[in-house]
């Protein structure tokens, strides 16, 4: 209560919280729950989790709903989101990129390697399964890194040849070093924005994503390429022709997602709410 101004981040509840009435509050919007607003995805390979949890979302989402309206002033990280919060909430709201802390980044200038690099949460609706059906028929190397849901990753591991090497959960410094050796990212799931993808960029790595949600908003042919389904096929035919590829000034581009950048127009945005 002794704040008069509070921005929240929020990919479900976060929005929620209670202020004065005369606090001002700015709800920045990563996502609306997936758990309520996109049951398919969020319980996709989970069909016995939804049956525990689906007399509980009409409440969920009546709640998330009425708390979305306490706020003074929305603002979605990409333009696929503010059309979900005009579809789930019926408010508009301003869209404003996230960024990320490139000075977290080291670069190694390293040399590629012979390998793709998949970065992700293992869990079902990531959609990691067909990836690993792709790599398997293509015998191309592919590193995975992420930790998650261990009896999808017990699955997975299952239905991978020797090609494929899970290394699990690293460090930053790590990641990053895998990320800017590979040849390209691997970027199967549909998500709302998707920093990984910029850090890829940044990194001078492209990106082969499937062409839905955010990357198909902030992604163009010339950082990498898209593929229009998420099964073994449209993956198997993208990565077939990543040899033919010149691509676009990559860090470049990323950099227009830079820390500076996002204080600038969220700066103009307060000034112009003469908040």
């Amino acid at each position: 209560t002794e704040y008069d101004f509070v921005i929240s981040s929020s990919t479900r509840y976060g929005h929620s919280v209670i202020t004065k009435p005369e606090t001002i509050h700015i709800s920045y919007i990563n996502s609306p729950g997936k758990m309520m607003w996109e049951t398919k995805k969020y319980f996709y390979g989970k069909k016995f989790l939804y049956q525990i949890f689906k007399n509980f979302l009409p409440l969920n989402r009546l709640y998330d709903y009425y708390s979305q309206h306490r706020s003074d002033y929305l603002i979605a990280n990409s333009k696929n989101i503010s059309s979900k919060i005009r579809k789930n909430y019926k408010l508009e709201s301003q869209v404003l990129y996230p960024f990320i802390n490139f000075e977290k980044i080291k670069k190694s200038n390293l040399p590629k390697k012979d390998y793709f690099i998949l970065i992700s949460r293992l869990i079902p609706w990531k959609r990691i399964d067909f990836v690993i059906e792709a790599f398997n028929e293509l015998k191309l190397p592919l590193v995975i890194v992420g930790s998650g849901d261990d009896s999808y990753i017990e699955k997975l591991k299952e239905k991978a040849k020797d090609n494929i090497t899970f290394v699990g959960f690293v460090s930053d410094s790590r990641k990053y070093q895998l990320l800017e050796e590979a040849k390209g990212l691997i970027f199967p799931q549909d998500e709302d924005f998707g920093l990984t993808m910029i850090e890829s960029l940044y990194l001078n790595t492209p990106v082969i994503y499937f062409n839905n949600g955010g990357a198909k908003e902030i992604l163009k042919e010339i950082y990498g390429i898209p593929f229009n389904y998420q099964d073994k096929n449209s993956l198997i035919e993208a990565l077939n022709s990543y040899s033919e590829r010149d691509f676009g000034d990559l860090m470049g581009y990323a950099l227009n997602f830079r820390k500076e950048v996002f204080i600038e127009a969220i700066s103009k945005f307060l000034n112009k709410q003469q908040v």
